[in-house]
């Protein structure tokens, strides 16, 4: 279990309302360096606590009106015997 004190909380509550806010932008509303900011967001990750950030893109103003998520597992042995 990952133990995070109320700076790393308002830092992640900052991130997960814009994950592209700027470090500096983040400390200076929480009122720290961006040393200390980047120092916490390096310590989190190589927690595991975070795993990256991402875009999500609108399917709907590309024009798609539906979307299917399609999983496939393969038993190795199965599709190939002389695996």
């Amino acid at each position: 279990m990952v133990k995070i004190d109320g700076i790393d909380k308002k830092i992640l509550r900052m991130l997960m309302e814009d994950a592209r806010r700027p470090i500096l932008e983040i400390a200076r509303k929480i009122g720290i360096s961006g040393a200390a900011i980047h120092q916490r967001l390096r310590k989190l990750e190589r927690s595991g606590l975070i795993q990256g950030s991402k875009f999500i893109i609108n399917p709907k103003i590309m024009g798609y009106t539906t979307m299917a998520y399609v999983g496939i597992y393969l038993d190795k042995a199965m599709s190939n015997p002389m695996a």
